[in-house]
């Protein structure tokens, strides 16, 4: 696995113990998780020399646990200078997904088999697209299991990138970590959300010259089927880059969020708190299509035909995909809202 050869500080990278830094850095930066103190502390006074991963290129088998289950990456004799022994070192596991979904029950019984029958400490990362991390999952973060949530994003932003702009980096492991980003971004046929900052200024750029042409292409490429994809992630991409404002009432009660993720998560809870989720079902309009093949609002996470939710997200009983343009996303909603018979109005709010 390349991330536990580039953590491996006896690895032939030639980085010795700054991926490790560097990783404990972004762990403590990372708002999933309440883990923050304890990652910078390794980060300032980790002996990143000396710290033993598994697998490594010595030994490529990934460490057992005593129920015989195989975490991604396990990190061991973890010393700290000037720290008593007491509770150190911790035992650090990462578990990496890029296809799976996350499974809570797993990331826990890490954690207790890891610590059961010992005072040692534990720390985890569980690093996966940003799509993954549903409110359920956040709060299992947030709450006292000590696991720490990565995207692949902040992946690239705080480790990756920093490596290949070492003044001593190899230049094999330069090669080797080229590779790795260009994989992350077209990992198994879908992107990872991972770019350079020169790309996202780049596109930025270009964002604030030919909006609305963008848009414009956008929307017509979703009616064409090897690029509907890419203009969903363009159109939502675009108006999340300018930190636009979505903005819709519901009988008298005004719902604005600045991200399509957090709109659909507050718009499903206060139409179920208002009885119109149990409305909806009873009318049988869920599944709710947004036109074609694909779902607005449905029980199970998948378009009509079986296709994957590009990103879904999970409120209460139901799923939504987030992987929609603002201009879509309230569409949608008021549309549904209607047929429930709402009085409703909407509008994307443009920053100044």
């Amino acid at each position: 696995m390349f991330l536990a050869w580039l953590l491996d500080p006896k690895g032939s990278h030639g980085l010795g113990g700054y991926p490790f830094v560097l990783l404990c850095r972004s762990a403590s930066r990372s708002t999933w998780g309440n883990q923050s103190a304890a990652w910078s502390r390794m980060a300032a006074l980790a002996r990143s020399q000396a710290i033993d991963v598994s697998p490594n290129e010595r030994n490529p088998r990934e460490h057992i646990l005593e129920d015989g289950s195989r975490p991604d990456i396990m990190i061991s004799n973890v010393v700290l200078e000037g720290v008593p022994d007491e509770g150190w070192p911790p035992q650090v596991i990462i578990e990496q997904k890029v296809g799976a979904v996350i499974k809570l029950d797993q990331l826990d019984n890490y954690r207790r088999i890891v610590t059961a029958g010992t005072s040692n400490d534990f720390l985890g990362i569980i690093l996966a697209p940003r799509a993954h991390f549903s409110p359920r999952h956040i709060d299992f973060l947030k709450g006292g299991n000590r696991w720490t949530g990565i995207d692949y994003q902040q992946l690239h932003d705080d480790l990756l990138s920093p490596c290949l702009r070492h003044h001593a980096l190899p230049s094999r492991t330069s090669f080797l970590l080229n590779e790795y980003i260009q994989n992350l971004r077209v990992m198994k046929g879908s992107s990872m959300g991972v770019i350079s900052q020169e790309t996202s200024e780049l596109a930025l750029q270009l964002w604030n010259k030919h909006k609305e042409a963008i848009r414009l292409m956008a929307e017509a490429l979703r009616e064409v089927p090897e690029a509907a994809d890419t203009a969903e992630e363009l159109a939502e991409k675009g108006s999340d880059s300018q930190v636009s404002i979505l903005n819709l009432t519901i009988n008298g009660h005004e719902i604005k969020e600045s991200s399509v993720r957090d709109f659909m998560t507050t718009f499903i809870t206060h139409l179920k708190n208002s009885g119109l989720m149990a409305k909806a079902e009873k009318l049988e309009l869920i599944p709710y299509k947004a036109g074609g093949r694909r779902y607005f609002i449905a029980r199970k996470d998948e378009n009509e035909g079986g296709d994957k939710f590009k990103n879904p997200v999970k409120v209460f009983d139901w799923f939504v995909d987030a992987k929609r343009s603002y201009e879509n996303v309230l569409t949608c909603c008021t549309r549904f809202a209607k047929d429930l018979g709402c009085d409703i109005g909407g509008s994307i709010i443009s920053p100044e």
